[in-house]
């Protein structure tokens, strides 16, 4: 889990690498202003995400992508 600071600072992937996992951990962001990038890492394909934003943004450019958006 992280916040979306850390994510624009570092671009993590968040997933399981080097090692044999037979199942994928859910990757979760706090990023209540939606200001994660349709290309940050974390919404590739290594795993589920689910980002939490604001009932009060747009984060339509997130939705498609593979993960969940979950509004508070």
């Amino acid at each position: 889990m992280v916040a979306s600071g850390f994510q624009q600072a570092d671009d993590p992937q968040l997933a399981v690498r080097d090692a044999e996992a037979t199942r994928k951990p859910l990757r979760i962001m706090v990023d209540s202003n939606a200001r994660t990038p349709a290309s940050a890492r974390v919404l590739d394909d290594a795993a589920p995400a689910l980002i939490a934003v604001a009932d009060d943004v747009d984060a339509s450019h997130l939705e498609g992508r593979s993960s969940r958006t979950s509004r508070s």
